[in-house]
Formats: C-alpha cells, structure tokens, sequence
C-alpha cells in the first residue's frame, strides 16, 4: 500500500511537469518543492518505489520516464528545471529495468545511457559540474556491456569539456583518450566530435602559453583516425604554431599543412602561419624564401586584402620595396576595395616612398611627392601622413639636413588639414622652424614658427629670431605679448630675457625681465632674485615712473619670501669678506640701495608721499629675512638689521615732511616706524656685543651714536606734531638722556623743534598746543621748518644706508 502511494505521487508529479511543458509555463513553487522530494537522497522517492514492484508497477514507472522526456520535447525550459526533470526520468527507468535486463544490454539500457549522457550535459548547461560529471559516469557505466558506445564516446566527450572547464586537464586528457579508442566502430561524426573539443581545448592552452598540454592535445586529435584533408591541415597549422619554442618543428608542421591545402581558403592560411613562422627572430629565412611566399600568398583567390596589406609591409620590413610597390599598385586596382583598405593602401604607399627616399634611390622624391598629394586627398589621412614625414625628417636629419627641414614643413602642413591634429601640428611647425633656424634659414623658420599657433617655444622661437635681427622690434613686443598670456617654465622665461638682452630696445629686455620675474615667483630661487635686482637697477638707470619701481620691488619682495632658506643659508656662512660669491645677499643688498637712491630724489623735489612708498618698500624687501634665527652670522646679520633701521627712520621722515605740507601725512605711522627702528638699534647693540664688528667705518660706535640721535630728534619732533603735552615731552627727553648722552647741540635741537611746533597752525584733526598768532606767516614757517629739518636728516645719513658695505652703492655691479 505504501509502495503504491509512492507511485502515484510519483505519477502526480510527472502530470504537473506535463502541464507546465504544455502551456508553457514554469514549475509553481509547491510543483518544484514536489520534484525536489523526488530526487531527494534522504527520502529517496523512485528507489523506494521500485523496490519489490511487480512487473506491471515497473513497465509503469518506464511509461513515466518516457513521459517525462516527451513532455520535455515540446518546448524549451530553465536549464536547471530541465536537468532536474531528465535526471528524474533517467531514475525512474533505471528503476523500471529488471536486472536480467540491464546487464543482457536491452535497447532500454542502451537508451538509459544515452540519457545519462544527455542528462549530464544539462546539468553542465546548468553550471552544476559535479552533478555532470556525476551523470557521465553513469552513462559509461549503462553503457558498458550494450552496443551503445556512442553514448560512452559521446559523455566522456562531454565529461572532457566540464573537466577542462574545471581547470582538471589531465583528468580531461584521460576522457578524451578513451574515447578515441572507442572511434573506430563509430561513424565519423564522433571523430568530427572529437576533433572539435581536441581543437578547442588546444588554442585555449596555446592562449594561455601552455604549449606542452596544446601540443599533447593535437597530437592525440591527428592519431585519432582517418579525416578529411583539411581538418588536417587544421590541425597542423595549429600545432605549427604551438611549437614555435621550437621553431625547426613549428616550420616541418606549417610546410605540411601548406603540402595537404587542397582549396585556396587552407592555402590561404597556411602560407600566412609559414610566414608568421619565416618572421620570427630565431628563424635564419633567406629573403627569397619570404618573398616566394609572400607572393604567392597574394595571388590567392581567397587571400583578403587586409591580409595583402599585411603582406606588403612584411616585403617592407624585408627591404624588399620594389615588390612591395608593384603590390600596393596591384592591390589598388583590385575590385570589392573598401574604403578602409584603401586608406591602409595610401598609407602604406607613404611609407614606402618615404624608405626609397632614405635609401636614395631614384626617382624616390617624386614617388613621395605623389604619395603625399594621394594621402592629402583624405582628411583622415593627414595626421598619421604627417606623423610619417616627420619620422622621415628625423632619419634625414644627420645625412641631409635641407631636406629633413623641407619634409618637416611638409609634414606640418600635412597635419594642418586634420581636424585631430590639435597640438601635434604645432609641435610639427615648431621643429620645422628649429631646424630652419639651425640651417641659417630665418625666413622660413619665422614662416613655421607663426604658424604654431599658442605653442610656447614657437613663440620664444619667434622673440629670438627678432631679437637677433634687432631692427624693429614690433615682432618682438608681439611675441613677448603672447608669452605674457602663457605659462611658462622658470627655464623658458629664462630664454626670454636672454634673448631680450641681445637686442637694443631696452624697453623690450626690461619686459623680458618683467615675464622672468612674474615666471619666477611660483618656482623661485636665489637666481631670479638676483635677476629681479637686475631689473629694478635697470629701471633706476633708465629713471622709469616711480610705480613701475614699486611693482617690481613688491615682486622682488615676494621672490625673497620664498627664498628664505636660501638667504638664511647665504647668512649662517662664517665670515663678512669670504671671496665665494653670495648672490641672494647681493641681491638684497641691490634692491635696498635702489629704493634708497631713488627716495632720497624725491625727497630732494618735495615729494614726500613718493619717497615714503619707496623707502617703505626698501626696509619690507629686508623682512625676507628672519631677524631671530638661530644660527646666523652675527655680522653679516648687524649689516642687515641696520639697513632695515634706517630705511624706516626714512620712511618716518618723509611722512613728517608730508605731514607738515598738509598732504596728509601719517603721523602716528611715523611713531610706529620710528618705535620698531629703535627695537632694531638695541638688537644691533646686542650683535655687537656678540662680536658682530663689521669692517664699514659706519658700522663703529660714532655712527651708532649719531642713528641714535637722529631718532630721539625725529621722534621729539613727530611728538611735538601730533601735540603731546610739555610734561610728556619732558619724559620722553629724560628717558633718551638715561639711555644715551644726548649733548648739548641734540638738546638745543630739541628746544628748536618745540618752539616751531609751537608757532605752526594746526594740522587738520590734530589737537593744537600753542596758540595760532604768530609774528611771521605759518606757511613761511612751514617751509622754513621742513627744509631744515630734512637737511639735518640727510646730514646724518650718508649716500648710502649706514652700516652697509660698498656694495650697497648705486654703481656697485
């Protein structure tokens, strides 16, 4: 009873799987819940069903399987669905044949195996190899004993792939060698099965370089029986190639292949795997041999014109260009040419008039100029035409230098017609001028340097032939224009003030000085400082505005505050009269002596708001330096430190004097910088008291004494400006005599600045303290008082900043 209800679940299940086959649809979730218990191990459904049936039970459950395999031919279904179906119908016959049966070899057991086999190749469909290979087994098992070697054949066939797939190669190999031995009472289609998956297996191997296992692989396809003369020939050409390590065998094979080609498709190929063969380094080929075979291969009915192209540029490669002409001629006038081919034809026709122009053989020029006019006629042609003749100019170069520069214009213009040349053709241009300017040939080289539009050498190519003409510089302006809109390198701004100084216009190298500079603050070094010291020199000299010297003074500043490891290497040296040249201090030493010379002018005219920018300018180019560093030359640092203080009591004096003109000085500023220039004098002292004795006579103790005095006056009088009260002033006055003797002259100085403070009208927005009558005009007064004033300044300084060597001077080099 139990037996039984087993059966008709088993047959409820089989009418579900028709149903779904018929409609068709897919199996519902309880539908395939119910064929998974079926094929359950743990509850094995179909055994226990067969188990004891009678005969009737067991014809039944063959009639199911049949069923199943019926309802699976009317439509396709979920490989996996599939595999599982056939794998149940493959049981419930096995399950269905008496044992008597199964191993007398009946036709069901002949026909179990070939659905085992079927029912494994599902399974691999499905990527369940272990199943496959499962179900293999036991289609070469039912098979054994029966007449069905097929199906064997045909499962270890199938076995070999899944096995190959799995990386077991070996394992694959023993497959495919036992059903080889099985094919001599089967019809040819098992051997064409055969052959396929040797095939197959063996160019995956030969991809991979794993030519042992591909060699092995062939070898069993070629012992595997008779077969038609060009699966030979197949193989062959692929085992050739497979044994390329050894080349003398790889060449035995393709010359085999070559003598079994019966059709001109086999011919075809085999020639192009003997010349593949015939090309390799460790080959010794005669050219002849090549040349035979390259021409045969091109006269062949089936060979493609790629594979001629392909050919003609082996001939090439051979030195063998006559042949390859007359082939590229013959190939143009082929019918069924495509568009594509023919432009690989126009190409390679450059390419050989270009070698026969190397080779100098006659008539080459005239080859090429055609060739170039046929590859111009094609846009897209140009670009690689031209990256052609450059090559050529390049070779030519060494040998024959006029024409290398010729073909390099030709190339370029050849580039120009391409709409993706972009900045190749420039490059192009710009070699064509080079080698014109190196050949003496300025007309031409300006011709190609123009026409490389944005290109930067270009452009400096252009700035250098103007300059070495050196007659009218509007080319040159022209091209330093340009070059202001681009970026350039440290080292191509160099060359641009190079250049520039060659030429007379000196407007034009101050320029050029200018691109350098602007060049130099994103990748400054003491060079370019010294170089943005060259400039502002130069624009002293030739007495340019006073703003364009404030510009590049404030770009010299920003120079050096880049360059302050170098300049405080420069200053930890031992030494103020080492011989070793130090160019970032001369630098700063030339800028200070600029800015002072040209403030001390304007000071001279009254021009106190000038003069004050410009002496502010000098003292902030000397804050590149670090005053507080550890480690620097006493000395050399004093020198420094005192140039700083008297460029700001400068800068205090002239905003006094601008004051007292009514041009609205800033008084307050002035006390600052006078209060910073005294913080500047007692770090003096101190470096001197660490031995910092500089070798200037302006440097001793006198000059010290008399920057000191010229302070206290200063400051006594920007206090007696700004309308401080007698008793403040008074403290001020015993502050400075407890630090310094002051003397009788400072004293009565003193007493002088107070009573012309005294008597002056009020300066808008400062508080007056002394009454506006006065006996004389308060403008006669105020000029009396700033001229006496900036006179005894100026006595105390000399023509340059006190305590700075000679080199400070404006006519130092």
């Amino acid at each position: 009873m139990e037996e039984n209800s087993l059966l008709q679940e088993l047959v409820s299940v089989v009418k579900s799987l028709e149903a779904a086959q018929l409609e068709p649809r897919a199996l519902s979730e309880a539908e395939s819940q119910a064929l998974d218990r079926t094929r359950d191990p743990r509850t094995p459904v179909v055994a226990w069903a067969g188990k004891n049936a009678t005969a009737g039970e067991r014809l039944q459950l063959r009639s199911l399987a049949h069923r199943i395999w019926a309802a699976l031919g009317h439509s396709s279904t979920e490989p996996l669905q599939g595999a599982k179906c056939r794998s149940l119908a493959c049981e419930l016959l096995e399950e269905g044949l008496e044992e008597s049966a199964a191993s007398a070899g009946s036709s069901d057991a002949a026909l179990l195996a070939s659905h085992w086999a079927l029912t494994g190749r599902a399974w691999a469909l499905a990527k369940e190899d272990a199943v496959a290979l499962q179900c293999f087994g036991r289609a070469s098992k039912s098979a054994a004993g029966t007449k069905n070697a097929e199906a064997d054949v045909q499962a270890r066939l199938w076995a070999a792939e899944v096995l190959f797939r799995r990386g077991d190669y070996a394992e694959s190999l023993e497959e495919l060698a036992q059903a080889k031995g099985q094919l001599r009472q089967l019809p040819p289609q098992m051997l064409d099965n055969l052959l396929c998956v040797c095939y197959t297996q063996a160019s995956s191997h030969r991809s991979a370089q794993n030519f042992p296992q591909a060699v092995e692989l062939l070898n069993l396809a070629l012992s595997a029986g008779n077969m038609p003369a060009a699966t030979k020939c197949k193989l062959l050409r692929l085992l050739a190639l497979c044994h390329v390590p050894e080349l003398d065998v790889a060449l035995a094979h393709a010359r085999q292949a070559l003598a079994l080609a019966g059709c001109s498709k086999d011919r075809v190929a085999a020639q192009e795997v003997l010349l593949e063969l015939l090309q390799s380094r460790e080959c010794n080929a005669q050219k002849e041999e090549v040349r035979s075979l390259a021409l045969s291969l091109v006269r062949e009915p089936e060979s493609s014109v790629a594979l001629c192209v392909a050919t003609c540029q082996v001939l090439l490669d051979y030195g063998m260009h006559q042949d390859a002409q007359q082939l590229s001629a013959s190939l143009r006038s082929r019918p069924g040419l495509g568009e594509e081919q023919r432009r690989e034809l126009l190409l390679q026709t450059l390419q050989m008039a270009a070698e026969a122009v190397i080779q100098s053989k006659a008539e080459a020029e005239q080859h090429l100029v055609g060739a170039v006019a046929n590859v111009e006629t094609c846009a897209e042609l140009c670009l690689p035409g031209g990256r052609l003749l450059s090559g050529l100019a390049s070779k030519l170069w060494s040998g024959r230098p006029d024409d290398a520069a010729n073909w390099a214009s030709r190339a370029a213009q050849m580039m120009s017609k391409s709409n993706e040349a972009g900045d190749e053709a420039a490059d192009c241009w710009f070699d064509a001028g080079r080698r014109f300017r190196q050949l003496g040939k300025l007309p031409e080289a300006q011709r190609c340097a123009r026409e490389a539009k944005g290109h930067v050498e270009a452009q400096l190519l252009l700035l250098e032939l103007a300059c070495e003409a050196g007659k009218d510089c509007a080319e040159g302006w022209t091209c330093m224009e340009q070059l202001r809109q681009m970026d350039l390198t440290l080292a191509q701004a160099s060359r641009a003030a190079q250049a520039a100084r060659q030429q007379p216009h000196e407007d034009l190298a101050l320029a050029a000085l200018e691109l350098f500079v602007a060049a130099s603050e994103s990748q400054a070094d003491l060079t370019s400082l010294a170089v943005a010291a060259h400039l502002v020199k130069r624009h002293t000299e030739l007495q340019r505005p006073t703003e364009e010297l404030l510009q590049t003074l404030a770009a010299a500043r920003r120079l050096g505050a880049q360059c302050r490891r170098g300049l405080a290497a420069e200053l930890s040296s031992a030494g103020l009269a080492e011989p070793e040249p130090r160019p970032g201090l001369a630098a700063l030493r030339q800028l200070v002596a600029c800015a002072w010379g040209r403030g001390e002018e304007l000071g001279r005219n009254l021009q106190w708001q000038q003069a004050a920018a410009m002496f502010e300018a000098g003292h902030q180019v000397l804050e590149v330096i670090d005053m507080d560093s550890q480690g620097l030359d006493p000395a050399r640092l004093r020198e420094f430190v005192d140039a700083r203080a008297w460029c700001m009591i400068q800068d205090a004096a002239a905003r006094v004097e601008q004051a007292k003109d009514r041009a609205g000085g800033q008084l307050k500023e002035a006390l600052e910088l006078l209060e910073k220039a005294h913080r500047l004098c007692k770090q003096s002292r101190q470096l001197q008291s660490q031995g910092a004795f500089a070798e200037a006579p302006c440097s001793s103790s006198t000059w010290c004494h008399r920057r000191f005095l010229t302070l206290v006056l200063q400051e006594f009088e920007v206090r007696c400006l700004i309308g401080e009260p007698e008793q403040q002033l008074r403290r001020f006055v015993d502050t400075a005599s407890a630090e310094s003797e002051l003397g009788v002259k400072s004293l009565l100085a003193m007493s002088k600045l107070a009573a012309s403070a005294s008597c002056r009208r009020p300066l808008p927005g400062l508080p007056s303290t002394a009454s506006s009558a006065t006996s004389r005009p308060s403008s006669v007064l105020r000029t009396r008082t700033s001229r006496s004033s900036w006179r005894r300044i100026v006595r105390c300084w000399p023509c340059r900043p006190p305590g700075m060597r000679a080199s400070w001077s404006l006519t130092a080099s």
